[in-house]
């Protein structure tokens, strides 16, 4: 079998189909949308009868589709009229944060109910769990908090001098930044030692841990990144705005700035553009499940991109139009945060196929190709497929591909059956 390509504008249309979800593809070019039309007619479209010499068939690509994974939006009740800043998820439990030491929790994201802070915090701005615990920092002069549990929380020692903008857990100490000065934990949030002075993170405004290293955002086009919390090196991507957040996604940083230009990198230290301004005002960046997800404040019912390889992003409508500030994922949910209470939720259907297609080669009349392709839900990126392929009646066999893709969708990648296995098509 031969390379593919889809089939557009100028080329044999095949029928047209679906939801948006399908692709028809033959040789040598990238793929494309197919128009939207009836999907049976794709099902039952003979490509064969192309050309004498084009081999084709068709891809469907869920993520593409009317309802694509994880991206039908419901409101939730809150129970508060408080604007909310953040939310995260442990010890199966949703928690959010927000203003007036606003703390609430739930099971399921469905319904919340408000807890105690043991201090009185202006906007509690920033919560994440990790070791085995919750903790989240403020805008205020007050204690760090913390909980083992997300409904008991507690006051670590000492008090922050300004607003506490991003927490997190790495290199076996919690580090928590604030405008010029960095709180460190080595006590699993009990006790906190505070160092002033610190002038790169004079505008910070997230942070977040992964492969060893501490990244911050910043309220100007930098970025800085530590190995201890202590010591930060400040980089400025070509192009950037103000950082509002940023998330990982194995095995990249994932960077939003306020004007929706996406920045990724593996190491914190040089990063690539993957995402133009569009206007709107963007907010938070999370990732869960094989997806990232960002969230803009209201901007008419279509504020949120969705990726599943940080790359190419697709933007999504039909969602609640309010001013959203924080997102998180957990067991399956994606969960948004914002203004006056507002909380939305989006399941997770547990995909394990991306992608499936079938292809028929004219050269090959009697032998039809069946391709399906999984990822591991951990990651966006990077992962290794697992394809069915085989000709019918005969059921298909499972051969891993070790190839390491990001997407059958979003690569531009193809692959083929033959006698001996499976090759990849670049």
């Amino acid at each position: 079998m031969d390379r593919y390509r889809s089939y557009g504008q100028n080329d044999d249309q095949p029928a047209q189909v679906g939801d948006g979800s399908f692709i028809g593809v033959d040789e040598y070019n990238a793929p494309e949308n197919i128009k939207p039309g009836n999907v049976q007619q794709a099902v039952n479209h003979d490509f064969t009868s192309q050309d004498g010499n084009t081999r084709g068939g068709f891809v469907c690509l869920p993520e593409l589709g009317a309802n694509p994974f994880r991206q039908v939006w419901t409101e939730q009740t809150s129970g508060t009229a408080n604007n909310m800043s953040d939310v995260t998820y442990g010890q199966n439990l949703y928690v959010a944060v927000g203003q007036s030491s606003t703390i609430l929790s739930s099971p399921d994201g469905v319904t919340w109910t408000s807890r105690s802070s043991p201090v009185t915090i202006n906007i509690i701005d920033d919560i994440a769990f990790a070791n085995g615990v919750f903790v989240a920092v403020g805008l205020s002069s007050s204690p760090i908090i913390y909980s083992s549990d997300g409904i008991t929380w507690f006051a670590g020692s000492g008090t922050t001098t300004g607003a506490v903008k991003g927490v997190a857990y790495g290199n076996s100490k919690w580090v928590a930044v604030a405008e010029s000065a960095v709180y460190i934990s080595s006590t699993n949030a009990v006790s906190w030692t505070a160092t002033s002075g610190i002038s790169a993170l004079a505008n910070v405004t997230s942070l977040s841990f992964a492969n060893g290293y501490f990244v911050a955002t910043t309220s100007t086009p930098t970025l800085v990144r530590s190995t201890d919390g202590l010591t930060w090196t400040n980089v400025t991507p070509s192009g950037a705005g103000q950082f509002v957040d940023i998330t990982f996604a194995r095995p990249y940083f994932v960077a939003l700035d306020v004007t929706g230009q996406i920045f990724i990198s593996e190491d914190g230290t040089s990063w690539t553009k993957t995402r133009d301004a569009d206007g709107d005002t963007w907010n938070t960046i999370t990732s869960g499940a094989g997806m990232l997800v960002a969230v803009a404040s209201s901007s008419g019912g279509d504020n949120i991109i969705t990726s599943i390889n940080g790359t190419e992003w697709i933007r999504r409508s039909g969602i609640p139009n309010y001013a959203w500030n924080g997102s998180g994922y957990g067991n399956g949910l994606f969960v948004a945060v914002g203004d006056s209470g507002k909380i939305m939720t989006s399941a997770n259907v547990n995909p394990t196929v991306y992608a499936s297609g079938l292809f028929s080669d004219p050269h090959e009349p009697d032998t039809p190709w069946i391709l399906l392709v999984s990822f591991p839900l951990e990651s966006p990126v990077r992962q290794s497929a697992l394809m069915a392929i085989g000709s019918q009646p005969n059921p298909p066999s499972f051969r891993p591909i070790t190839t390491s893709i990001s997407s059958a969708a979003r690569t531009r990648r193809r692959f083929a059956g033959t006698a001996s296995g499976i090759v990849s098509l670049s």
